[in-house]
């Protein structure tokens, strides 16, 4: 199953709007299926280093966390936080 186009717009607008466009270098939504086998969705961020040193991260994953959940998106979102120039 693809991810919504939708959702990983509004996913996307959710971390611009709490980071900011220029401190975001990278954003991909994909689906995953985690160790037990439960369909999740597997979000990757990548900020620019300074971004990267001054986010709250917990924050940010709270935030996503509910976005979904207000949408009735019933996924859990695996999420990684990569420097740019860091590979997943």
């Amino acid at each position: 199953m693809a991810v919504d186009q939708n959702i990983e717009n509004q996913l996307r607008a959710l971390v611009v709007d709490r980071i900011g466009e220029d401190a975001l270098r990278g954003f991909s939504v994909e689906d995953y299926f985690d160790h037990n086998g439960e369909q999740a969705l597997r979000i990757t961020l990548t900020f620019d280093a300074q971004a990267f040193d001054e986010i709250d991260r917990l924050d940010l994953m709270t935030d996503l966390f509910d976005a979904l959940r207000e949408r009735k998106i019933d996924l859990f979102p695996y999420t990684t936080f990569l420097r740019e120039g860091e590979a997943a």
